[in-house]
Formats: structure tokens, C-alpha cells, sequence
């Protein structure tokens, strides 16, 4: 009896250390989302700035593409991914709307076209991201 109600002990000693060592997994999020405008240009992320309607980079900063072709990573001079830039429709999600690069990124298509900046925040670490120019 004495030896079953210690292996008890010992079973819920060793179950409450091993969830004690359980780290927290950093989170990335979107802060918010904005169509960049000369209305909006305060809320973009250090290291670009919008210059007759183009994103311009900071020393130190470059865009990576990501999987989506109307959509571009910026990236800080530590190697951080700390913004997403895309062009999108805002009527019909992005058809005929390209990110285009040119002294500048900057969104091109129809009238509809939109230039969205999403700016993440990240809890605990950021993520690192490594540009494959």
C-alpha cells in the first residue's frame, strides 16, 4: 500500500517538473493591417518610407518575395521580417494588381488597386528570416 500511494507521489512529482520545462513558442502577429497612403505613411514600420506614392527602403533594408507574388517581406538590418507589403484590389481581392519594383515599390492595375501594409508585432522573439537574393 505504502510503496503504490509513493509511486503516486513520484508519478505526479515527474509529471509536474516535465510541464514546468514546456517553453513558450513565440508569436508573430499582424498589428494591423492599412492601405498606405500619404494619410497613413505615419504608421509604417522604421525603415521605409512612402516617397510620391513608392516605398522606399532605409540602409539596411531590403524586401524578400514571399510565396504570394503581390506580397513583400521587409526585412531589418538584423535579418528580422518586421512588415508585409501587398497590392490588392479592394473590390475583388487582387486581380490585375501588381507589386511593382521600380526606384520603389509601389502597386499597380486597375483603379481599385491598394497598396496594404501589415506591420507585425512579435511576442517574446522575432521571427528570422534569411534573404535568398
Amino acid at each position: 500500500m505504502k510503496s503504490t500511494i509513493l509511486a503516486a507521489l513520484l508519478i505526479c512529482l515527474f509529471v509536474a517538473a516535465k510541464g514546468q520545462k514546456t517553453k513558450a513558442v513565440p508569436v508573430q502577429t499582424v498589428t494591423k493591417s492599412f492601405v498606405v497612403s500619404e494619410a497613413t505613411k505615419k504608421d509604417l514600420p522604421a525603415g521605409v518610407t512612402l516617397v510620391s506614392n513608392k516605398l522606399v527602403l532605409s540602409k539596411g533594408f531590403s524586401f524578400i518575395k514571399t510565396n504570394n507574388s503581390n506580397a513583400q517581406l521587409l526585412i531589418n538590418s538584423k535579418g528580422k521580417a518586421v512588415a508585409q507589403f501587398s497590392c490588392t484590389c479592394s473590390n475583388n481581392g487582387g486581380d490585375g494588381c501588381i507589386l511593382k519594383s521600380e526606384d520603389g515599390f509601389t502597386c499597380i492595375g486597375g483603379g481599385c488597386c491598394e497598396l496594404i501594409g501589415s506591420p507585425y508585432t512579435v511576442v517574446a522573439s522575432q521571427m528570422d528570416v534569411k534573404n535568398k537574393d
